[in-house]
């Protein structure tokens, strides 16, 4: 869904180049036929995209919003922070079988267990199907201390809702994360509720 606030602090970087270059170019055609009303139009434009350029990198969209509320959640998984994880999820959250307490305790014990030094997330695409509903989809890949597996993909759809207290985490599932990746393992444990 695009929306207003989309297009205004989440301009293309091919939009502002295209501002540039018209601006630029109303600025030289003004100046070489002595024509004010083009330099100042093109003085308008690229002073447009300078405060288009302004407001998309100061204001951040739901959208980016959910992004940087993802990457907290997989750093706090990374570090064991469990107070992240509790302001970061629903209290209706579900992983399949587990529910809120499931999520925060298990997902502590997993990564201690498995010695997870690191989880880098790779890549992250977030579409918002209505105002109160961002899905973002993302990998990451896990490191593991003294492990000969180390560096495995996961691959995940996490569902935020929008709450009086900020965009909160709802649903997680595992998606298949390719060749080498242990997302049937992933959703077998999780499906047990154990």
């Amino acid at each position: 869904m695009i929306t207003l606030q989309n297009l205004l602090f989440d301009i293309p970087i091919w939009l502002l180049g295209m501002l540039a270059i018209v601006g630029i170019a109303l600025i030289v055609s003004g100046n070489r036929q002595q024509h004010k009303g083009f330099t100042r139009a093109g003085m308008a434009v690229l002073a447009l995209g300078v405060l288009l350029m302004v407001l998309s990198y100061f204001i951040d969209t739901d959208q980016e919003k959910v992004i940087k509320r993802t990457r907290q959640l997989v750093h706090a998984v990374e570090v064991r922070d469990t107070a992240t994880m509790t302001a970061l999820l629903h209290p209706d959250v579900t992983l399949y079988a587990w529910k809120k307490a499931d999520i925060i305790e298990r997902s502590r014990a997993l990564a201690d267990r498995a010695n997870l030094t690191e989880a880098r997330v790779n890549s992250t695409d977030a579409i918002q199907p209505d105002r109160d509903l961002i899905s973002v989809s993302l990998s990451v890949a896990a490191h593991f201390k003294d492990a000969f597996y180390d560096n495995i993909p996961t691959a995940w759809d996490l569902s935020w809702v929008r709450t009086p207290s900020g965009w909160l985490l709802r649903d997680i599932r595992v998606k298949p994360a390719g060749p080498g990746g242990i997302d049937a393992q992933l959703r077998d444990i999780f499906e047990q509720g154990n």
